[in-house]
């Protein structure tokens, strides 16, 4: 068990930001943060913190999918991530013979020697009292506190992106899997491209508080493994556990905003009405409903909410809720075993369109499509889903992002492949 410590920041806002930088310093850490207040809907009531944050390991575990249970042998804190290729160990897929650009381990966690959690405006940090002392404890607040928070380094020129798919090849790509959904084989298909860059310095600390700026969303995430880094800005859950019950929300269909009061009504209008939208909303819930139901209590597996409109900054976004109970509430990590990875970056039936994603997209996903999130000591749990986000290798100086959309019949190559790009340049012109 972890003793906590109450203490208060003397300004939260500067007090993050010090948090921020400190969290770069070691080898293993994870920010989980939600910037996006008031809460909508289940975010709230699934919400357990405002932030947590660990650092600095005092265990790390890379395991294969189905030894996770057994490798998390204390009953304390794990905080770590989910690659997407860890769907070839859930499914019994072959492993691809592509490669990520930036590649993260497909399983990881770490136990942290320190752990900083804030809700409803009380601070605490959390630590072992067989490691640590509260003096120490005590300690590290006050390094938080005084860490340096200004730019350490420059970054270098601006950075030269380069698309993995080239339109040419996007629009081939694109009809070979029309022709998969006309035959039946799948109904659709998330199809993504990846942006890169080499040579390229980024200040890991400020391009995360940028985002955060930029894009608040309630399951944002900075990650940190040895070198590389994952800077994450996602709405979307993949699934979160509370006792028995498992829950998923998954994300299908957007609309922008706009900028007045008529705008944002129209735009709602827009959303909640548009069948394309709701069908492939429905597909995917559809989907995960049956993933849940492998692992879930006959006849528990539930929609709570179908195509549910929610807004974010600048944008609508349609999200489904599914929840349902677990049969076996000892074997915790069915269901993500079971579920991976999430139907909403794979499409539908699952296994056939993952096939097709690896035959079409050039790279492999890595860390993209997986998901960053906690396991409490009572083997509570949250993940996102690891979308609108940056991956940064600190060592060999490259950047990546992924772009996406899904391709039903009804799509279009061209306006799909420009919202790829409308995507990437958002990205990087806000942060690089």
């Amino acid at each position: 068990m972890r003793k906590w410590i109450t203490f208060t920041p003397k300004n939260e806002t500067l007090w993050n930001n010090q948090l921020t930088n400190f969290c770069t310093c070691f080898d293993h850490s994870i920010i989980l943060t939600n910037n996006q207040q008031p809460l909508p809907g289940p975010y709230k009531s699934l919400s357990s913190f405002n932030l947590l944050a660990g650092f600095d390991a005092l265990e790390t575990i890379s395991c294969k999918a189905l030894e996770l249970k057994k490798r998390l042998k204390d009953n304390d804190w794990y905080l770590g991530f989910l690659s997407y290729e860890l769907k070839n160990e859930c499914h019994e897929l072959p492993a691809s013979r592509k490669k990520a650009f930036i590649e993260f381990p497909n399983l990881h966690f770490f136990k942290p020697r320190w752990l900083i959690r804030q809700k409803e405006g009380i601070w605490q940090i959390g630590f072992s009292e067989k490691n640590n002392t509260e003096t120490e404890a005590l300690a590290i607040v006050h390094q938080i506190e005084h860490a340096n928070t200004s730019n350490s380094r420059k970054s270098e020129s601006r950075a030269t992106i380069r698309p993995s798919h080239n339109q040419k090849y996007y629009d081939t790509a694109f009809n070979k899997i029309q022709k998969h959904i006309h035959r039946g084989d799948i109904y659709e298909l998330n199809f993504c491209i990846e942006f890169t860059a080499e040579n390229t310095s980024l200040q890991p600390a400020e391009t995360f508080k940028r985002l955060m700026q930029l894009s608040p969303m309630p399951l944002s995430a900075m990650l940190k493994y040895h070198n590389k880094y994952a800077f994450c800005a996602s709405p979307e859950r993949y699934m979160a556990k509370r006792g028995n019950k498992i829950v998923s929300m998954p994300m299908k269909g957007t609309a922008p905003r706009g900028g007045t009061k008529t705008e944002e009504l129209e735009a709602h209008k827009r959303l909640s009405t548009s069948q394309k939208e709701k069908s492939e909303n429905t597909m995917i819930t559809d989907l995960v409903r049956n993933d849940l139901s492998i692992s879930a209590k006959k006849g528990s597996v539930k929609v709570d909410e179908l195509c549910g409109i929610y807004p974010f900054p600048n944008v609508f976004q349609m999200i489904s809720t599914i929840s349902a109970h677990l049969k076996n509430p000892e074997d915790w990590t069915a269901p993500l075993i079971d579920s991976f990875p999430m139907g909403s970056m794979t499409g539908a039936p699952k296994i056939s369109a993952m096939k097709l994603i690896d035959q079409f997209e050039c790279n492999n996903r890595g860390l993209f499509s997986g998901a960053i999130g906690y396991i409490s000591p009572q083997r509570n749990f949250d993940f996102n889903v690891v979308i609108r986000t940056l991956l940064y290798d600190d060592e060999m100086k490259k950047i990546s992002f992924w772009a996406g959309s899904a391709i039903t019949a009804e799509a279009n190559a061209d306006d799909e492949y420009n919202e790829c790009l409308l995507k990437a340049k958002i990205i990087a012109e806000k942060l690089l």
